[in-house]
C-alpha cells in the first residue's frame, strides 16, 4: 500500500520524465513514443509496454518512498534506452544478419521439436546385457581418478569408552551390527552406513578431516581407518574398494554408460522421424518436383 502512495504522490516526477524520453523519441518519429490511457500502462515505445505492475515488482526491495521512485526512474530510463537502441540498430536491415536470425529461429525450433520427440517417443530401455557390453568394450573410459569405497563411518567423541571394543566389532560388522547400532545410539555424534552405495573419496571427505593423499595411501593398506580431531573420532571400516588407476564398479559406472548409449540412438532416432515426415509429406504430394527437373545419375 505504502509503494502504491510513494508511486501516486512521485508520479508527476515518472511524467517529467517520460516527457523527456518523449523528446528524445522525437528523433526517431513523434509517435514513436506516448503513454497510454489504460490503468496499467506507464510508459510505451510503439507496440513495447511498461506496466504499472512491472514497476511494482522492480521497486518492491525499496527501502522507502524516495528510494522506490529513484528505481522506478532508473528503469524506465534503462528500458526505454534499450527499445530505442535496438531499434536504430535494426532501423537499416542487414541481409546476413537477417539470414543469421532465420537460421537461429529455425535451429532452435528444431532443436525444441527434436527434445520433445526424444522424450515422448524415443525407446529409453537399456537391459543389463547392453550395459554389460558397452562396459567392458569401453574400458578405458571408466578407470578411476580417485578411489571409492563402500563401508560404515562412525564418529564418536574422543573420550567416549570402549572405542578398541567398537573397532573390534566394525571388523566383523555382519556379525556384531546389533552391538555396533547400540553403541551408535548411545554415544555416536555421526553415523553413516554405505555398505550398499560407493563413496569417492572427495564424498567421504566431506565428513572426514583427511587429506586426499593420506587417505589414498591408508586405503591401500588397510581395511579400517580411524582419523582423530581435537574432539572427535572417525572410523571409517570399508567393506570394498576400488583405488586409483583401477576400473571403477559397473554400477557406479551405469548412469553414464546409459547417458551415453541413449545419447549415441538420439542421431538414428530424428533420422527416422525426418524419414517418416518427408515419406508422409511426399504420399500427400507436397513435395513438389518441376516436371522438366531431371536429377542427373
Amino acid at each position: 500500500m505504502y509503494l502504491r502512495l510513494a508511486v501516486k504522490y512521485f508520479y508527476p516526477k515518472l511524467i517529467r520524465l517520460a516527457c523527456i524520453l518523449l523528446i528524445i523519441a522525437g528523433c526517431y518519429g513523434c509517435s514513436l513514443f506516448e503513454r497510454r490511457n489504460t490503468q496499467d500502462a506507464v510508459v510505451t515505445i510503439g507496440s513495447n509496454v511498461l506496466t504499472r505492475s512491472t514497476l511494482d515488482d522492480i521497486t518492491r526491495s525499496a527501502s522507502d518512498s524516495i528510494d522506490s521512485v529513484r528505481i522506478a526512474e532508473d528503469y524506465i530510463r534503462q528500458w526505454a534506452g534499450d527499445i530505442l537502441f535496438y531499434e536504430k540498430a535494426t532501423h537499416d536491415k542487414n541481409p546476413e544478419i537477417e539470414a543469421r536470425v532465420e537460421q537461429y529461429r529455425r535451429e532452435l525450433y528444431t532443436y525444441e521439436y527434436e527434445q520433445r520427440l526424444i522424450a515422448q517417443r524415443m525407446d529409453k530401455t537399456i537391459d543389463s546385457a547392453e550395459i554389460s557390453a558397452f562396459y567392458y568394450e569401453h574400458r578405458p573410459m571408466f578407470i578411476l581418478e580417485e578411489p571409492m569405497l563402500k563401508g560404515l563411518l562412525i564418529v564418536v567423541p574422543n573420550a567416549t569408552p570402549d572405542i578398541k571394543k567398537l573397532k573390534k566389532w566394525l571388523g566383523k560388522h555382519n556379525e556384531e551390527i546389533e552391538n555396533i547400532e547400540k553403541y551408535a545410539y548411545n554415544y555416536c555424534t555421526g553415523y553413516e552406513l554405505f555398505t550398499d552405495r560407493w563413496l569417492t573419496a572427495t564424498e567421504l571427505r566431506r565428513h572426514v578431516p583427511i587429506a586426499q593423499q593420506e587417505l589414498s595411501t591408508l586405503l591401500k593398506q588397510q581395511q579400517q581407518i580411524d582419523v582423530q580431531d581435537s574432539l572427535q573420532t572417525y572410523i571409517i571400516q570399508i567393506t570394498d574398494k576400488r583405488l586409483q588407476g583401477e576400473e571403477m564398479p559397473i554400477e557406479y559406472a551405469e548412469p553414464k554408460i546409459k547417458k551415453i548409449i541413449l545419447g549415441e540412438r538420439e542421431p538414428a532416432f530424428i533420422s527416422e522421424q525426418k524419414a517418416l515426415l518427408y515419406h508422409e509429406a511426399d504420399r500427400l504430394f507436397r513435395i513438389k518436383r518441376a516436371e522438366n527437373e531431371q536429377l542427373e545419375e
